[in-house]
């Protein structure tokens, strides 16, 4: 396990530099995206959905802690992982919300509706 903090832009040239290795990710929203830019560097990533990480963090909530909760969840044998979807699933999952937000009234303002708007479908 690597203890380095890096920004978003700097990632995936990390990643490029590792040779492959086994990469632990809690399954949030942009989740699927990294996993999939990490397989295309050829990495295993691996999702772990957010109650099954909660668990192992020993410590007050932040980064840190929540890197190590998922480092030891990922080497526990029994534990099981979120598939990665790809491009095409999350935006069959997100027709649903961007419907609802069409028939609202006004713009998109609402957080979700927003997020919705902007990504597109």
């Amino acid at each position: 396990m690597a203890c380095r903090k890096l920004r978003r832009g700097a990632l995936l040239d990390y990643f490029t530099e590792l040779p492959p290795s086994l990469i632990g990710l809690e399954a949030r929203a942009s989740a699927h995206h990294w996993a999939r830019a990490l397989a295309l560097l050829g990495h295993e990533a691996r999702l772990i959905a957010p109650s099954y990480v909660k668990p192992y963090v020993q410590r007050q909530k932040n980064d840190a802690a929540d890197a190590a909760a998922i480092a030891e969840a990922l080497t526990r044998p029994h534990m099981r992982f979120v598939p990665v979807k790809s491009v095409a699933q999350q935006g069959a999952l997100m027709l649903p919300g961007y419907a609802i937000c069409r028939s609202s009234s006004g713009p998109c303002r609402s957080t979700p509706c927003a997020g919705i708007c902007r990504n597109g479908v």
